[in-house]
């Protein structure tokens, strides 16, 4: 029996960037649909991903970019540009999202799906969400998209570390234990069915978008110079642990992008 919904594969984009004339695979991105507030029957699609994939600090803008997506059948990948413009970014936290012209998927049979839900704190807590619980992390770590003709996503298992300070609205982030690399930037984070539970607490039998991937955080080891007793060399090193921008920073950002004209339909 599937724990992740096959559907939520299809949410999840590829992002890249051109160099020299070959598509480096950089981040992930995923496909979220907001609902009008008067009308749930429309809405906008976004793709979200993290503002240092789209405008790193290495650059003064936002960078151009390109997006791989699978075609509907056996038509295989699609490799479309992204631009640059059109982007709003979250004043705070690592969140930028665009919005998608509809008639581009349609014109070139893009097979994707999207979320149309994810947990806020007054959720999370409503179903127990606690630390332990477990997660999946899907996205393209190291650029793996999968085969030339078709992306393919990578799902990889962690826990919750860190969530009651999100809960408690004194934080913004959730702290997970996973296996997190660069091109993970951007994936979604989703919350893993449990059928189970111990006695006094709830059990969850849904698989809940609960934030995206920002970044793993390292630590950093230290070479000595035993004759100068000076530092010599810098080892970084993943620690395990990640940050996860919860889904109530994102739909901050995507709510800000729909009051604006450029976005309303």
């Amino acid at each position: 029996m599937a724990l992740l919904p096959p559907d939520y594969m299809k949410t999840v984009i590829a992002i890249g960037t051109k160099i020299d004339n070959s598509t480096r695979w950089i981040g992930t991105g995923f496909l979220y649909v907001a609902r009008h507030e008067n009308d749930p029957n429309r809405g906008v699609v976004f793709l979200i991903t993290n503002k240092h994939v789209v405008n790193p600090p290495s650059s003064p803008a936002p960078i151009n970019l390109f997006v791989r997506m699978n075609r509907e059948g056996s038509l295989g990948a699609l490799e479309l540009p992204l631009g640059q413009s059109g982007w709003h970014f979250h004043p705070t936290a690592d969140v930028a999202v665009v919005s998608i012209n509809m008639q581009v998927v349609t014109a070139n049979e893009l097979s994707c799906k999207w979320f149309d839900e994810t947990l806020t704190p007054e959720k999370a807590s409503e179903i127990g969400v606690s630390e332990g619980d477990g997660v999946f992390v899907l996205g393209f770590p190291q650029g793996n998209i999968g085969t030339e003709n078709r992306n393919f996503v990578i799902v990889r298992q962690g826990c919750i570390a860190r969530v009651q300070d999100w809960l408690s609205k004194e934080g913004q982030n959730i702290l997970i234990d996973a296996p997190v690399y660069p091109g993970n930037s951007g994936g979604p984070v989703v919350l893993k069915p449990e059928s189970t539970a111990m006695q006094n607490t709830k059990s969850n039998n849904r698989a809940y978008l609960i934030g995206m991937v920002e970044s793993y955080i390292p630590y950093q080891d230290i070479a000595i110079s035993p004759q100068t007793g000076r530092p010599r060399v810098v080892f970084e090193e993943n620690t395990g642990l990640a940050n996860v921008v919860p889904g109530d920073v994102i739909l901050e950002i995507i709510e800000r992008s729909m009051s604006s004209a450029g976005t309303q339909q």
